[in-house]
């Protein structure tokens, strides 16, 4: 594999994703790459349960506050992991969806060399079913993959 130009690592906040940004940051810096931090908000989040809908404004709204607040806490994240401070070369995005698909569509749209992830270790019945993230993005990426532990 020859030195990415463009690295794309998604965060969920959790403790094994700030390994797989801190391991992404460094990278970057080593080969001077373009560095993408994603995070993407599950699509679950819904209009209507039950009996109780809030209204398209409130929905709306809700969207863009989830948004704003992920963008804000990757700039932490950012600042606390960064050996350079600058954020120069580093992108913030936000998605909404299922987050596998949208790893390999931001990939795809920043033509990404190395995609980066943080594994959550995760075995048995519930990984069985379910698949990992982690692991579905391996299997459909056409770029690299790096899985930190």
């Amino acid at each position: 594999m020859s030195a990415p130009k463009t690295i794309l690592v998604a965060t969920d906040f959790s403790e094994f994703s700030d390994r797989a940004v801190k391991e992404a940051l460094e990278m970057a810096e080593n080969y001077k790459s373009k560095l993408i931090i994603l995070h993407v908000i599950d699509e679950n989040l819904q209009q209507c349960v039950v009996d109780y809908c809030l209204s398209a404004e409130a929905f709306t709204e809700l969207q863009e506050k989830s948004e704003q607040s992920s963008r804000q806490k990757m700039e932490e994240e950012f600042r606390k992991l960064s050996p350079r401070k600058d954020g120069n070369g580093v992108a913030f995005k936000v998605r909404t969806g299922v987050p596998y698909t949208e790893i390999l569509h931001e990939q795809q749209e920043d033509r990404a060399d190395l995609i980066v992830l943080g594994s959550h270790g995760k075995r048995g019945f519930i990984h069985n079913m379910l698949g990992g993230v982690a692991e579905k993005v391996t299997r459909g990426a056409s770029v690299p993959v790096l899985v930190v532990r």
